[in-house]
């Protein structure tokens, strides 16, 4: 287990570790992560409700990333 304070760091820096395949490794980074999607209100079921707002929120990430550029 690490003793790193995951709960204090940025979103990015909790997303970096997470895209690095952390998240498998570290069952106190999972739990963060999760609390925060929670927090956000980004976590999602499988259900058809849950299933029509991540797609409508991934349009619209899309939507952002688009403007960006």
């Amino acid at each position: 287990m690490s003793s790193t304070d995951y709960h204090s760091m940025s979103n990015k820096d909790l997303l970096d570790l997470v895209e690095q395949g952390e998240m498998q490794k570290n069952s106190n980074l999972h739990t963060e992560f999760m609390r925060r999607m929670d927090e956000y209100g980004t976590s999602y079921e499988n259900t058809p409700e849950d299933i029509a707002r991540w797609k409508a929120d991934v349009a619209i990430s899309a939507q952002r990333i688009q403007q960006e550029r």
